[in-house]
């Protein structure tokens, strides 16, 4: 019995603290599953089509806790090395993904714009996007 007790804690606990971080596209979008590698070259801009669909890769503003953990652990870079890497792309015309103010915006233009992907916490889906990426936190990042 204590053990349950323990464990439903835990659980709760989890519910409370948020889940995942997901990638998520309007639920028309022809995206269904993208690797982490895609993800990447998505972010960075090495590729611009997924299943004949141009994809607009939407990112939350510096700072933003969420953000640094999508730049550590997808895209690899910190944002230092993100912030030279576009200036060397700005060059050649590529300008960065487009930024949004919040979790909550992110999801709406997701919605609205085909082939916009962005990311979230798992507990800010909502009804109209679909998950095509999730990346796994442990305990002490959610």
């Amino acid at each position: 019995m204590r053990r349950f007790i323990t464990l439903l804690l835990i659980g709760l606990v989890s519910i409370v603290r948020g889940g995942d971080i997901v990638f998520i596209v309007g639920e028309d979008t022809k995206i269904y599953r993208l690797t982490k590698d895609q993800v990447r070259e998505i972010y960075l801009k090495e590729i611009n089509f997924i299943n004949g669909v141009e994809v607009v890769p939407v990112n939350l503003p510096a700072g933003n806790p969420l953000r640094k953990i999508v730049e550590e652990k997808v895209i690899g870079l910190s944002g230092e090395m993100l912030r030279i890497y576009w200036n060397r792309k700005y060059v050649y015309g590529v300008e960065p993904p487009i930024v949004l103010s919040s979790e909550k915006a992110v999801v709406k233009f997701v919605k609205k714009v085909k082939g916009a992907i962005g990311y979230v916490r798992e507990e800010n889906l909502d009804e109209g996007v679909r998950v095509v990426y999730r990346l796994k936190l442990n305990e002490s990042e959610k």
